[in-house]
């Protein structure tokens, strides 16, 4: 198991930095606070520092299994979809990477990608309850969630911009679960803004801030 040592502002933001370079997920790593310090006069003034352990865990997964039982299941929904489909399943990273395209990809989208995240899910789903283990999975078809993930990248800097020249709080509306979680993964990039999820199910926003 890989470990690696990482200091920050605070344990979320030593926490960030190891996930960005070990490129994983928080269910996939262990951490142990080993100090929190305050470097200072009398440790009252001054700038806090925290220290971490990363460790990477190693969950046995047989990708080669999995790989092939997804193979297996997608080729099945194809067939009795009657869909014109081809498809890819690569493993990046730790995580099953399936791309597809053809003539009935628009089906496989639907409406603001409803149809794509009830694929993923339910291709999830199957793998997960069969292997009895969490393996991380996404599904993209003719580079849709690529594209759509840069524009709203592209926004969120934006907005960060504005809450950084106005210094007043940006609401970000209508959002999907899946893109919530790239809205905060490029505001962690600064460290002198947070955010936020506010709200329940399809009223839920977020908030970008000053901390």
């Amino acid at each position: 198991m890989k470990s690696i040592q990482l200091k920050g502002k605070n344990v979320e933001d030593a926490i960030a930095l190891g996930l960005r370079e070990l490129k994983t997920t928080r269910d996939n790593v262990e951490v142990d606070i080993i100090s929190k310090k305050c470097r200072g006069l009398f440790g009252i003034f001054g700038r806090k520092e925290v220290v971490i352990k990363m460790t990477l865990q190693d969950n046995n997964i047989d990708y080669n299994e999995i790989l092939t039982g997804i193979e297996t299941n997608i080729k099945n929904i194809i067939l009795l979809a009657n869909l014109n489909i081809k498809f890819k399943v690569d493993i990046e990273d730790g995580q099953v990477c399936i791309n597809m395209n053809g003539v009935d990809a628009p089906f496989l989208i639907g409406k603001s990608g409803d149809v794509l995240d009830a694929f993923e899910y339910l291709i999830s789903l199957m793998v997960n309850k069969k292997h009895k283990t969490k393996v991380k999975l996404s599904v993209d078809v003719d580079n849709y969630r690529a594209q759509k993930s840069i524009k709203i990248k592209d926004a969120t800097t934006k907005a960060v911009e504005k809450v950084l020249a106005t210094g007043e709080e940006y609401k970000i509306k209508n959002i999907r679960p899946n893109d919530r979680k790239i809205i905060h993964s490029v505001v962690s990039e600064f460290h002198e803004l947070s955010s936020k999820s506010v709200g329940q199910g399809n009223s839920r926003y977020i908030i970008i801030f000053k901390k």
